[in-house]
């Protein structure tokens, strides 16, 4: 787009009579030019600022995307942790168990 508006901004500096003597249909010819030319490049402008806020727009969001995941992935961690320390929790306890039953029943042998 910056290509086209540079494009257009040559093809309005080219329209401009150099030391020519116009008569009046070519003069109200060059300006209808001159003006479709610059509407042209406000329109250009407007289509640039549109897409500048559309990618500011998008970029927040990405932020924002990028934040909540984040945010899941320490979930994520935690709950792994919570979980690994309750499967040591629980074969701890098991081995407490059996460990016990062992006991008791070398007692009742004996």
């Amino acid at each position: 787009m910056q290509s086209q508006d540079a494009g257009l901004r040559e093809l309005l500096q080219a329209q401009r009579p150099a030391g020519q003597s116009l008569d009046r249909g070519e003069l109200f010819a060059l300006l209808r030019k001159q003006a479709v030319l610059r509407r042209q490049r406000q329109n250009l402008g407007l289509q640039l600022d549109a897409l500048e806020e559309k990618r500011r727009q998008l970029q927040d969001e990405k932020d924002g995307l990028s934040k909540r995941l984040a945010q899941w992935l320490r979930k994520e961690d935690k709950y792994r942790r919570w979980q690994q320390t309750e499967r040591r929790r629980a074969r701890l306890l098991s081995l407490r168990a059996e460990e016990t039953e062992q006991e008791e029943a070398t007692a009742w042998k004996a």
